[in-house]
C-alpha cells in the first residue's frame, strides 16, 4: 500500500541559490506514526527552542508548522506532549545546539506591564453586584 505524503521537495531558492531541506507536515507525520513507518525521532535543540527530525526508511525530514518551514517548540514539555498525543513516546534528544540565552529574548515584559495596567483600570471601573 502506497500513501501519498504531503511533503515539500527540495527546491532551489532562486534568490540565494540555496537548497532547502525536505520538510514534513503534521498530517503526514501522523500517518507515518500510525503505519509504524517511523524508525526514529530526534529532538534537536536550537536557539530559542526545539525542532523535531523524523527518520523513516532512508529519509530524515524536519517537522514543519503551518506558517513556517520548520516548527520550533519553545518548551520541551510541549514537544513531549505533542509526541505522546500522536502516539510516539520514545525519542532521542540532542541538546548541543540549545541556547538558554536565546530564550531570554522571547519574553515580553512590556506586555506584562501593559496587561497589569489594563486589569487595574478594569477593576477600578467594576461595580459590585448588588443582591
Amino acid at each position: 500500500m502506497t500513501m501519498a505524503m504531503p511533503l515539500i521537495p527540495k527546491q532551489k531558492n532562486r534568490q540565494r541559490g540555496v537548497m532547502t531541506q525536505k520538510i514534513l507536515k503534521n498530517a503526514a507525520l501522523r500517518l507515518l506514526v500510525e503505519s509504524g513507518s517511523v524508525s526514529a525521532l530526534n529532538v534537536v535543540g536550537t536557539d530559542g527552542g526545539w525542532i523535531l527530525k523524523v527518520k523513516y526508511g532512508l529519509s530524515e525530514q524536519t517537522l514543519a508548522s503551518q506558517a513556517r518551514p520548520v516548527r520550533v517548540f519553545k518548551k520541551l514539555d510541549t514537544l513531549v506532549m505533542y509526541l505522546k498525543k500522536i502516539g510516539f513516546e520514545q525519542f532521542d534528544i540532542d541538546t548541543s545546539g540549545y541556547s538558554i540565552d536565546a530564550r531570554a529574548g522571547l519574553t515580553r515584559p512590556d506586555r506584562s506591564v501593559a496587561l497589569k495596567r489594563i486589569h487595574e483600570a478594569a477593576a477600578s471601573h467594576v461595580e459590585p453586584i448588588k443582591r
